[in-house]
């Protein structure tokens, strides 16, 4: 029997939707932003305290009439984070829960160029602000290439290249230029810096973010063999992928490997005597 691409791609999205309904976890928001934040810590990601993730939440005063954020604490790197990482915070990052006399949290102050990206972009849901090593080393070159490889299809045409560094990001120019830059796309290449990545849901940015790393590292790999990169593929081709890839069922799907590896990698923290790690594995267990 034959099988045309497109009819196998509808297929598959059907197969993989139902499939999902019984293997996809269901964890809260907070333990799901920590499961990400350390996904993209264990791969390379991490290792400072830059960046951000965030999630646009209802506000617990004015409902969806006002901005409000669950997004990390500042002091954190994603490797590290846990459910107890995260805050709810206005559109000017002041926190909105009830928090203790000793509880000094607050979120990162680059955060704040956040509220300018979901102002502009009522689609997004979750931003995720990082400075991976291949994406900062893609940052600092004047070609504005991204190798075209299956495996990345998912951000083929939706990455925008900034041309400046706009400076310490604490302020609403950061927030205009991030839009500005951005054009509508769904992720952004920073001169300078480091790269940004929004979604509709947590899963597709947390796909995009891990991804666009993973084909930064690929064309900085290639483009030091002093090779020319081989011609583009076909955009018609590459657009039916990246509408496969970025459905959400596969999105989904690898989400779900993605927590899978790093609960595998709480569990070796907790035989070793990791009491954070033991402790956020007890909570996890608890809301599955």
């Amino acid at each position: 029997m034959a099988v045309s691409q497109a009819g196998a791609i509808q297929n598959a999205k059907a197969q993989t939707t139902e499939w999902l309904d019984s293997v996809y976890p269901k964890y809260s928001l907070d333990s799901q932003l920590a499961l990400a934040a350390r996904w993209l810590g264990m791969n390379g990601h991490g290792g400072s305290l830059a960046g951000q993730i965030s999630c646009r939440v209802p506000h617990p005063v004015h409902g969806n009439q006002a901005l409000a954020l669950r997004v990390s604490k500042y002091g954190y790197s994603f490797e590290e984070m846990g459910p107890d990482s995260m805050i709810t915070t206005d559109e000017n990052l002041a926190p909105l829960e009830p928090a203790s006399s000793e509880d000094k949290s607050f979120p990162n102050y680059a955060t704040r160029f956040h509220k300018h990206v979901y102002a502009a972009r009522e689609d997004v849901t979750c931003i995720i602000h990082t400075h991976p090593f291949y994406c900062s080393v893609l940052g600092l070159l004047e070609s504005e290439q991204l190798a075209d490889h299956m495996d990345m299809m998912g951000v083929y045409e939706d990455v925008a290249f900034a041309k400046d560094w706009p400076g310490v990001p604490f302020g609403d120019e950061e927030g205009e230029f991030m839009v500005r830059n951005m054009a509508g796309k769904n992720a952004i290449i920073l001169p300078n810096h480091g790269m940004l990545v929004v979604g509709k849901t947590l899963e597709s940015a947390l796909y995009r973010a891990y991804f666009l790393e993973q084909a930064a590292k690929l064309t900085v790999t290639a483009l030091s063999a002093k090779v020319a990169l081989r011609r583009p593929v076909s955009p018609e081709l590459a657009r039916i992928a990246r509408d496969w890839r970025m459905n959400d069922a596969p999105v989904k799907a690898h989400v779900a490997y993605f927590f899978r590896k790093v609960v595998e990698e709480l569990s070796k923290e907790r035989a070793l005597g990791n009491h954070t790690s033991a402790c956020f594995l007890t909570l996890l267990n608890a809301e599955l």
